[in-house]
């Protein structure tokens, strides 16, 4: 379907739908079609369901009667008005829902909670409590039902100190004030409704009942203060994961050097579920063509990619059987060789979950073993439905991505999933996310620092290597990952800066080729460490961190150990080389087998070797 613009959130995004990632040799891209919440009309119907249980609806409370004055006279006017009041706020009290409660609503506004309440004639005001978190922003809306246009009205906020922070008065006439606000403090605030007659003779009723709602705005994605990773995240929109009602502040939990992790991700396990065959014919349109259920195959690959993120980032994945239940539906679907898939980003699907379609017209998407296209296009829509755009503008089903964008020298699949360039120099598909991919996602769900599933991870990421590797991967070890490319005759270059590309059984033989398919293949994510390297037969060499400990075999070969900063920073003892810097030691490394030992400046020295 076409990507249609939208503007929810008074910036330039297109959201929602999309067919995602880059080409591949004979495959269409997997790409977003970002299409408008207010625009729909299809995915809106794609998989009708109850929310789940951080989706609910408003609250809306039942009218409660009012009890009437015994006098209609003016001069009682006053005195009626607080003693219906009384009464009504002591029967609110006496049952549920005396306070407004906020519950999660649609993406405009995260949280939203309503009361209603018949009012006896002559009732004058209303008062009623809500809970406002600090810096959070709310919209408020009272109103009076009017049985005539002789009266006016205020709506008036007081903050937990009992100080009226807003004041807004209506005109005459008018049904309901409007006032905005960011809560300056947490705590309960009053909302005041004061009806204002305009003839103070008259003896019919002028207020029948009052409305109090408040909307809290969503919480929207601040900037990280790193470019490459607000290249990748829907920046300025509430398009990730979180609990309702939460604020997008950072938190103290570093995901890299400056930069730290969001507070409010999701604390609730992400459900997910399988289309079945009575939940596909509620599709329609470019949705409904050709729907079919997941193949088993396609099963088993979803349950591996999300045990494989469970490892990385701090999000639980449960396969639930019924797709109502679901936050995230997954299908198969003919998309006219237009993408190989599409998926929704978060809070962007509409009334219903999001979803994510694999192109059943494209012969990729019945393979996911590592290097397939099919599992980095399964790896990219997933990417999506967590909260990943394009890092480029671009998109298969025509628009683009909202900005900012990678430069062109990184917008490639070396540092990218979500990327539609191949890595300079080759055809490999990531069996991973890539740096980038795991630093975005770790910004705004923080990092597994103890992944529960070692084997999940293995799965994915190759660490032991021959001359036929030619992968293509990124590494999450924050305890530490063991490399072994004892059994390679091609030359292996070790990068052990986080951030920073090896690369293993190199073609080309000894020299570095930036054209080589076997170079700058395996990445270093940040916030990971490689404990141990064994190197093959040719002269490979070893570029150290600043910091840390690590062992270097070179095996066999003229090896070369390069040791980060200066050499009158290192001393020897045995095969031992320790870094002292201000008096403290900071990395010890156990050179074995090293001909030629050397010194570079790692924090200046690039990332990829060329």
């Amino acid at each position: 379907m076409p990507a249609i613009s939208d503007d929810p959130f008074s910036v330039s995004v297109m959201l929602g739908v999309e067919a995602c990632c880059g080409k591949a040799p004979l495959s269409p891209p997997p790409d977003i079609i970002m299409t408008s919440i207010a625009s729909l009309s299809t995915a809106t119907r794609l998989l009708a369901h109850q929310p789940s249980t951080h989706n609910t609806a408003p609250a809306v409370l039942a009218p409660v009667a009012a009890p009437r004055p015994a006098s209609l006279e003016p001069v009682n006017m006053q005195a009626q008005a607080a003693a219906v009041v009384a009464q009504l706020e002591t029967r609110a009290a006496s049952g549920s829902g005396a306070s407004i409660v906020l519950q999660k609503a649609g993406a405009a506004y995260e949280l939203t909670g309503t009361k209603t309440v018949a009012v006896g004639t002559g009732v004058t005001s209303a008062t009623q409590t809500v809970d406002l978190r600090a810096g959070a922003a709310y919209a408020v809306t009272g109103a009076f039902g009017l049985s005539s246009t002789r009266g006016n009205m205020k709506l008036e906020l007081l903050d937990p100190k009992g100080k009226v922070v807003q004041s807004v008065l209506g005109g005459v006439g008018k049904t309901s004030a409007k006032l905005a606000l960011t809560a300056a403090a947490s705590g309960t605030y009053t909302l005041r409704l004061t009806g204002q007659p305009i003839d103070k003779t008259a003896t019919t009723a002028i207020y029948q009942s009052y409305s109090l709602s408040v909307a809290q705005a969503a919480s929207r994605i601040p900037k990280s203060g790193d470019a490459n990773i607000d290249a990748l995240v829907f920046g300025g929109t509430n398009s990730w994961l979180h609990d309702a009602g939460v604020l997008a502040s950072v938190s103290k939990t570093p995901v890299k050097a400056g930069v730290t992790a969001l507070n409010g991700a999701l604390t609730q396990t992400v459900k997910y579920a399988f289309a079945t065959a009575d939940s596909l014919k509620s599709l329609s349109g470019a949705d409904a063509r050709g729907a079919a259920v997941m193949t088993d195959v396609q099963k088993i690959a979803v349950a591996d990619g999300f045990a494989y993120l469970s490892n990385v980032i701090n999000l639980r994945f449960e396969a639930v059987s019924d797709p109502a239940q679901a936050d995230i539906v997954f299908g198969q679907n003919n998309q006219s060789g237009v993408s190989a898939g599409y998926a929704n980003a978060p809070n962007q699907s509409g009334g219903h979950a999001e979803y994510l379609f694999l192109a059943s017209d494209q012969s990729t998407n019945s393979s996911f073993t590592n290097g397939s296209y099919g599992l980095t296009t399964l790896l990219h829509e997933i990417g999506h439905t967590l909260g990943l755009k394009h890092p480029g503008n671009y998109n298969a089903g025509g628009g683009g991505a909202p900005g900012p964008f990678l430069p062109t020298a990184t917008d490639n699949r070396r540092f990218s999933l979500m990327s539609y360039h191949a890595a300079p120099g080759t055809n490999a598909n990531p069996q991973t996310l890539m740096s980038y991919d795991v630093l975005a996602l770790q910004f705004l769900y923080g990092a597994n620092t103890d992944p529960a599933s070692p084997a999940a991870l293995a799965k994915h990421q190759t660490t032991t290597f021959t001359d036929s590797w030619s992968g293509l991967e990124t590494l999450w070890a924050p305890k530490g990952a063991e490399l072994d490319a004892s059994q390679t005759t091609r030359k292996n270059i070790f990068d052990f800066r986080e951030g920073a590309f090896s690369s293993m059984a190199m073609t080309g033989g000894s020299a570095i080729s930036a054209g080589s398919a076997a170079s700058n293949n395996v990445g270093l994510a940040y916030g990971s460490k490689i404990t141990r390297a064994t190197g093959g037969r040719a002269a490979d060499a070893f570029y150290t961190a600043a910091t840390g400990d690590v062992t270097t075999d070179g095996g066999a070969g003229t090896d070369t150990l390069y040791l980060a900063g200066k050499a009158s920073e290192w001393s020897k003892s045995g095969d031992v080389y320790t870094r002292k810097v201000a008096g403290k030691e900071v990395a010890h490394v156990a050179a074995r087998n090293i001909e030629t030992i050397a010194y570079y400046d790692s924090a200046k020295a690039a990332l990829i070797h060329a």
